[in-house]
């Protein structure tokens, strides 16, 4: 399996009057292939434990091991971690910097030990599988694109080093409908064609439609680990723990409890629509 906590917590300022608890003996494991949603409230942990899942802070206790070795153990070589994992930060388009799109991608492979004609064709690879027209962008500036072009050009950034793994920290936040659905798009076309796709997300709706699991956090501590068509499904438990599920999850309900017949395991638009069709002929029990 490509990732595996075991036991993980994280303290902030240990020792000192400003410590803080952030994650408590957190465990689960991620699968090759899988496209995993993470919840939580707003200061639950998940972006802590983004930052240790990919090597940039180390737990207090416990241990992250990728492809089976702890990332933090004696001899371990930060520089394969890398390459197989990726993260995209929340708002990535804040850390653009160079001077066109092309020299902006491939800045992380620098020192990838890559050739020119390897990272060129990387490049390339990467700002077209985002969605963009390489020879109109490259020699553009990336602050001269919109805000969700910009956001693909930060991730092509990350995708030209081709990791197996790709972490996303609310990517999909700030974006218009337009831009959201796209990159929703790409992350379910990268999945397809292999890559493990970890996101944290307050959406439930994109959760609902693209990711096979679902996992939150509630206060430091791993609260529910389910599929997500099981997570959605407990209606008051995802309430409970303050994250919410998708409308259509949300609907379905509400016509349940008006005496309709409406299968539990509806989360989905495509899912909800026999059942608005047969409500309206009226379908009831």
């Amino acid at each position: 399996m490509p990732i595996e906590l075991k036991q993980v917590s994280f303290t902030y300022a240990p020792g000192t009057v400003f410590e803080t608890i952030a994650l408590q003996e957190v465990s689960f494991s991620v699968e090759d292939g899988e496209y995993i949603g993470f919840m939580g409230k707003t200061g639950c942990g998940k972006s802590t434990l983004l930052q240790l899942m990919v090597g940039l802070m180390q737990p207090t206790r416990g241990q992250i091991l990728v492809d089976g070795r702890d990332i933090n153990g004696r001899g371990y070589n930060r520089g394969e971690l890398r390459k197989k994992v990726g993260m995209v930060f929340q708002y990535p388009e804040i850390q653009l910097f160079e001077t066109t799109v092309e020299k902006d991608v491939a800045f992380g492979l620098k020192h990838s030990g890559l050739s020119s004609s390897e990272i060129a064709d990387n490049v390339r690879w990467a700002i077209e599988t985002v969605g963009l027209d390489f020879e109109k962008t490259r020699s553009v500036s990336p602050f001269s694109l919109s805000g969700g072009e910009k956001r693909r050009v930060a991730i092509a950034g990350i995708l030209a080093a081709k990791p197996k793994i790709l972490i996303l920290d609310e990517p999909i936040a700030g974006l218009d409908p337009m831009g959201r659905d796209a990159f929703l798009d790409l992350t379910r076309k990268l999945n397809a064609d292999g890559t493990t796709i970890i996101m944290v997300s307050h959406n439930a709706d994109a959760l609902a439609e693209n990711a096979h699991r679902v996992i939150v956090l509630e206060a430091g501590r791993l609260a529910l680990d389910r599929n997500v068509k099981d997570a959605f499904k407990d209606v008051a438990l995802i309430e409970k723990l303050g994250v919410g599920v998708s409308q259509a999850r949300v609907i379905a309900n509400l016509l349940s409890k008006c005496g309709f017949h409406a299968e539990p395991d509806i989360i989905r638009y495509a899912e909800l629509q026999p059942l608005l069709l047969s409500t309206a002929k009226g379908g009831r029990l």
